[in-house]
Formats: C-alpha cells, structure tokens, sequence
C-alpha cells in the first residue's frame, strides 16, 4: 500500500514534469514563434521602406529575452539593436528622416525599451551618437552649421557629412561675405567669393548685370556731367559705351534735347562775345582778346564781358547802366555821347552811330549827311541799325523805318512786318520776321539781299557787302561778298554767335571756342580758337578760308556822292554835305597802324618836285585813291616852319606851325620852337605841312588874329583835320570863311583842324574825280606841286601824260 502511494505520487510528478515539460516546450516554440513572427514583420516594413514602423517593430525585440537563464532568445535584442540602428540610419539618409526622428521621438522610445539585460551593452551609445547626427542634420537644414558641425564631431557617425558642413560652412561664409561687399558696393570682390564658393551661381549672374548696370548709370552720369561741362563730343563718346540699348537710346534723346536747351541758353548768354569790325576781331571772353587794328590796342582793358559791347567796322560804344561810352574812333561824338544815360541799345555805321533811349527815341552821333538826322523824329524804336549812309529801326509794332540814302533802294522798308530784328550792311537793309524767314533790300551787287528763302532763321547780323543768318539749328547761313571766304561758313555746325566785319566772319561754337573766315590783315584771324568759356574739349577746330584782302569801291554819283572806298590798309568816306551853308565835301579818312595820309608830289618825284600840274594829274601820277591840296606855297611861297616831303628835309625854320601824322596815328601841330626836324624824323614822322593859320587844336578853336592868312573873306577853302587816331577828316569848301570852317569842324568832332593851300588851289580828289563845289572853270585852276594822298590801288587810272 505504501508502495502503490508512492507510485502513484512518482507518477503524478512524472506526470506533472511532462506537463510541464510540454508546456514549457509549447510555450517555448510559441515565444520563438511570436519573436521570428515579429523579427519577420520588422524586416518586411524595413525592406518597404517603413521605417519608423520598423523601428517600432524592433524595439519590440528589445524587450524580449524568453529563458533568459538557458540564453534562449537572446539574439532577439541584439536583431532588434541591430534592426533600430539600420532603420535610424536609413531615415536619417532620408530628405526628411530627421524630422520624422525627431517629431516621433523614435529614439526616445527605443530608448525606454532598452532595459532588457539582452540588449547589447553598446546600443545605448550608438542611440545617442543617431540622436547627435540626427540633432546634427536637423541645425543643419535649420542653417546653424556650427551647431551641426559640432554635433557631428560628437556623433563621430559621418566623416563624409562633416566635411560637408565644414565646407558649406566655409562656402556660407564667403556667402556671407559675398554680400556684404555686394551690400557695400564692392561687386567685382563679391564675385569673386561667389566663385570661390561655389555657390549661387544666379546671384553671380545677378551681380554682374548689377555691374554692367552700375557701369553704364555711371558712363551716363558721367556723360551728363560732361555735357554740363560742355564737352559735347566726350559725353557722347561716354554714352557709345552703355551696354543697354534701351538705356542709350533714352539718354542720347535726353542728351540731345539737353544739348540744344544748352545751347540754346548759351546763345542768349554769350550773344555780344564776338565782334568783327573793319580790321579788327575782339573776344570777350574770361579776358577780353582784341587782334587787328593796332589804334586799338589801348583798348582791350576797357572790353568787360559785364559791359554791353557795340562793335562797329571801325569803332565801338560800350553801354554801362545806361551810359553810352564811345570808344576808340570816336565820330566826334565823344561830348554828345557823355550827355546819355538812358541808352538801351545802339549800332555803329561807316561815320555815324545811333544810340536807341529807354523811351524809344533815338539819337544820331556822328554824320548827319543824306537825312540821317532824320532818326531824331522816331518814336516807339526798339532796335537800331546802321549802314553806310543810313539807319533802320525797328518799332514796337514790327515795323521798319529807315531814314538816310536811298540810292539802291536800302531804306524801302515800309512793307516789312512781324520783324524782330533789323540790321545794315554797307548799302543794304536786313530783317528778320517772328516766323524765322528774313528779308532783305538794297544793293544786292554781291547777292547779299539773296536771303527769301531763308528758314528758322533766329538771328542776323550784315558785314559789309554780305549777310549772316543763325538758324534754330545752330547752323550759320551766308550770302553776298564771299571774295575773301568770308561766307565759307556751310560746314560750321554748333554755332552760338557770330559777328560780320568788312571782308570777314567771326562765330562762336557751342565748344565755346572761337572761328574766323575771310580776310586775314592785320592779324584778325588772331582770336582763332580762343576760347570764351572753357569746355576742356580738344576737337579740332573747322577750317576756315583766310583770303587775302580785297578791295571795295562805291560811288553813289560822280558829282552828288557818296564816295567809299576801303581795302586792307584804310578807308575813304567821302560825302557833300548840304546840312551846312557852307556846303562842305568831307572825308573821313580812317587809316590803319602805318597807313596815314602820306605828301605825294607832282610827277612822283622823291627828291623834288617836278613842276607844277593839275590836281588830278599828281593823284594819277602816285595812284592815290583820294588826294587833298597840300601846302603849295610850302615849294614856292615864304610858309617858314619845319618843312619834311617825303622823309626828306626842304626847310627849317621857326615861324610857322604846322602838322604832321605821327607813327601812333594821331595828327598833330607842329611848334618849331619846341621839336627839330630831326627829332620829327627819328619819331618816324614822314612829312609835314607848312600854311596855315592853325585853326583847332585840343578840341578848341584857335585864335587865328594876327596870322598873315587869316583874313576871314569868303572862299574856297581845303582843311586838313582829325577827330582821333587813325581817324582824319579832309574837308574842301566851296565859299567859306575861315571862322564858319572851323565851326564846321567842331560840330563834326574835329580836335585838331589846319588850313591848307584854298582859292583856286582847293582841289579834293576821288579816283580820279574831282568830287569839291567849285567856281572855277577848268582853266582857272592853280598848277600843284604837291598834295596830301591817301591809299593806293591800281584801279586808279594810270597817268600817261595826258
């Protein structure tokens, strides 16, 4: 019995083991089961690609470890380890694996899982090296690469993408850089980092338009500013530069609507800067350049370019706050003139001026002959012009009146209107009309009237025998007398000002330098290429023709006059004057440096003279254009003084005064108490003239009382005066006394006046005509030994004894 117990208690435990050997054994294959189940699950969602569900799957394995103490199922941890550590590393590999990482807490829940004692001692460690790199590409993306280098170095996972960072942090900071010279305007620097860089290869794009941008807003600016500077061509040799057509085009527009604005003020500004006279050129520019003329030399420090300046062909008014100044040959007017403070405009003529008042009035200075007085009665005048032998105004309607000789139909102006501005040559009227054509009337020898097809004509100006036009475009338009190349003036482009003398053209560019054309004595091309405002430019100038000087010879009437002449080396202004009872014919001899009028003497003899002939005979004879009786009795009558002919001394003695013409142009009496002949002689004095009396000296009559010729009868009379250097007046009248000669003389501005050989030896000379009122007959006429001759040309007859 107590056997069968203890069977039956070995069996129930043997039952017992088996039971649990078998349920072991089922619990066992169950467990390995589930965890090969759960192993296979996790390498299919990694194989697909889930990897964050892989993890999830193999963390599970983390934490299973069946009979721990017989080691089953402890490769499961280390599947699992393994497992979360690839799948960590694919995503990470992955563009956003970092943010699932993070967002999901991945790491941090495998973590919590690694408790399990079969969990390989490193898995911790290789979790926080993922957690690093992971932390690492997440400042990465954020761009704090400093962050991520240092977090890389931590993890010490990716070599590769340290390097990475380090060189995209190096590349970020020549970025950085980069855009800082940007920023500073250094762009060719920030290039330069760009390309080092390696980096944003469309900001390098972006920057070098920048700088082809930047380099043509600066050629435009710079080209602005030479245009400012009036460096035209330069400013458009700058713009030829700029890249964008776009931008050139509308900057070459802007520029040239600028450039005509520019030049169209300086027109305005500089519009008295150039004057061309008879021989002369002046420039008022920052100093004043006068060339020409020597008897004006003194002068060139009384040219300001504040002063308003009227040049004329052989002198100049300078107006001054109203004040008219007569400067240089002064007309005689010098006193008449001093009176005016109302002046607002005036031109000069021949031998005459008109000075235009603030009321509209207008005042004659100089020769009133042929009705030139006549101006006195204009009312309403806003611009005065002078010709030869007449005057033109323009009225405050735009009208035209003119008034002095109408010979050649120069004062036919009562049909113009709409004129803006009026202007005279020698012996033709000029206007142009508010529509910019021009008209013109008058001589027209030289087609110097030929302007009606003129257009956009803005301003005029008339030398002698020919007439200028500036038209809107800044081109210069010319017509009549081109003898000398004075109108050789089509190619000239940009012109801003322009002056006409006698035979040539002086203008002003828009450069602001200075041209000239034409006749070229007396050095009056000199003002060539001087600059009246400085542009820096160094364009050549255009060239302009310098012609050799002509000469020019008018003859109203063989017995009415007037009678002109000129040519390089003075002129003759010779008209009867029937203003005066005593009925003078005067001439206004105006000489250049070296040209005075000269003793010529019968036969053409030097040494003596041979014998006595007629007056036009010993101007035929020296091929004198104008001659005057000289001192006959200085050959064949008791005149004592000091007597020089030809720079030879006949006498020298002390009674007498008498005159010469002096080297510094002026005429002067001659005292034989206070000079000797030879001292005249070294003074380059040529001859002198013994008759007399005396009648003006210093601008006064004399006190002729007492003089042996001073008997105050009535008849012819010759006179041999001088307004002013190099300006001489020859007078003859026709039945005069002494007194009403001198008085004659005065009233036309004389300051030195001597009376010469009269009666029947009173003979004045014009080209081989006898151009004085006489009484006598041919046969009545005294034989000359010598006379007083003025200018040379062989248009004068040649004498063949006849």
């Amino acid at each position: 019995m107590k056997h069968s117990k203890t069977k039956r208690i070995i069996l129930t435990i043997s039952v017992a083991l088996a039971v649990l050997i078998l349920a072991g054994g089922i619990f066992i294959w169950y467990e390995k089961r589930k965890l090969s189940s759960a192993e296979e699950t996790a390498n299919r969602l990694f194989s697909e690609g889930s990897h964050a569900e892989a993890i999830d799957a193999y963390g599970a394995l983390l934490e299973q470890y069946p009979l721990s103490f017989l080691g089953y199922g402890k490769q499961y941890p280390e599947i699992g380890a393994h497992g979360v550590l690839c799948c960590i590393d694919a995503l990470l590999e992955t563009d956003d694996g970092a943010y699932q990482v993070s967002d999901l807490d991945l790491i941090e829940k495998v973590s919590a899982r690694t408790k399990n004692p079969g969990v390989p001692e490193t898995f911790a460690e290789e979790l926080r090296r993922r957690d690093l790199l992971c932390r690492a590409i997440l400042a990465e993306e954020q761009g704090s690469l400093d962050e991520a280098l240092q977090l890389l170095e931590q993890a010490q996972l990716d070599p590769e993408r340290s390097e990475q960072v380090s060189a995209e942090m190096e590349r970020q900071r020549k970025l950085e850089e980069a855009l800082a010279a940007r920023e500073e305007g250094r762009l060719e620097e920030a290039i330069a980092l760009l390309r080092e860089s390696g980096l944003r290869q469309e900001l390098i794009a972006e920057i070098e338009k920048q700088i082809v941008e930047e380099k043509d807003r600066a050629l435009v600016a710079e080209a602005r500013t030479a245009l400012d500077g009036l460096e035209h061509d330069r400013a458009f040799e700058l713009l030829s530069s700029v890249t964008d057509d776009a931008l050139r085009t509308a900057v070459q527009n802007e520029l040239d609507a600028a450039w005509i604005e520019k030049l169209t003020g300086l027109r305005e500004q500089y519009a008295g800067a150039v004057h061309a006279g008879a021989w002369y050129s002046l420039v008022l520019g920052e100093e004043p350049t006068l060339t020409g003329d020597r008897r004006y030399d003194e002068l060139k420090t009384a040219f300001t370019p504040d002063d308003t300046l009227i040049g004329g062909f052989f002198s100049f008014i300078r107006l001054r706050d109203g004040h008219a100044e007569l400067l240089g040959d002064t007309l005689g007017a010098e006193k008449q003139a001093a009176a005016i403070s109302d002046a607002v405009g005036a031109d000069l003529g021949l031998n005459h001026a008109l000075i235009l008042h603030r009321n509209g009035t207008v005042t004659n200075l100089g020769a009133g002959q042929y009705g030139r007085d006549a101006v006195e009665e204009w009312t309403g005048i806003k611009e005065v012009a002078c010709g030869a032998f007449h005057s033109a105004g323009l009225t405050e309607q735009g009208t035209v009146v003119a008034a002095g000789l109408d010979a050649d139909g120069q004062c036919r102006v009562g049909e113009w209107t709409d004129v803006v501005s009026v202007k005279a040559g020698l012996r033709h009227t000029v206007a142009l009309h508010s529509d910019g054509h021009v008209s013109a009337t008058g001589d027209n020898s030289f087609g110097q009237c030929d302007v009606s097809d003129w257009q956009n004509v803005v301003r005029i100006c008339c030398g002698g025998n020919f007439t200028l036009g500036l038209t809107a475009d800044f081109r210069l338009l010319a017509a009549g007398d081109n003898a000398c190349g004075q109108c050789d003036v089509s190619d000239w482009q940009e012109v801003i000002g322009m002056s006409a003398g006698l035979w040539h053209t002086v203008a002003l560019l828009g450069d602001g330098r200075v041209i000239t054309t034409g006749a070229d004595g007396h050095d009056r091309h000199g003002v060539n290429g001087i600059a009246v405002f400085n542009t820096g430019t160094t364009n050549e100038l255009p060239e302009g023709k310098r012609g050799k000087e002509s000469e020019y010879l008018y003859i109203g009437d063989e017995k009415e006059g007037p009678w002109l002449y000129y040519n390089g080396d003075g002129c003759i202004v010779a008209a009867y004057d029937a203003a005066y009872e005593c009925k003078p014919t005067r001439a206004d001899l105006i000489c250049t440096y070296g040209n005075p009028p000269i003793g010529i003497l019968a036969g053409g003899g030097i040494d003596r003279p041979r014998g006595s002939a007629r007056a036009r005979i010993v101007a035929r004879q020296n091929r004198c254009v104008f001659a005057l009786t000289g001192d006959y009795y200085t050959f064949g009558y008791n005149a004592d003084g000091i007597q020089i002919r030809c720079g030879i001394v006949r006498k020298e003695e002390d009674n007498e005064l008498g005159f010469g013409f002096f080297p510094d142009g002026s005429m002067r009496l001659i005292d034989p108490h206070e000079t000797t002949a030879d001292a005249l002689l070294k003074e380059g004095v040529r001859d002198t003239w013994v008759f007399g009396p005396a009648l003006i000296e210093n601008g006064e009559a004399r006190n002729i009382a007492g003089h042996p010729l001073s008997y105050n009868d009535i008849t012819m009379r010759t006179v041999m005066a001088s307004i002013c250097p190099y300006h001489h007046i020859a007078a003859a009248y026709g039945k005069s006394t002494l007194a009403e000669a001198t008085e004659n003389l005065l009233d036309y501005g004389c300051t030195v006046a001597y009376n010469l050989d009269g009666g029947r030896s009173s003979m004045m000379i014009f080209m081989d005509l006898t151009i004085n009122r006489t009484f006598f007959e041919n046969s009545g006429w005294r034989g000359l030994e010598d006379m007083i001759g003025f200018l040379k040309s062989e248009l004068v007859p040649e004498y063949h004894g006849q």
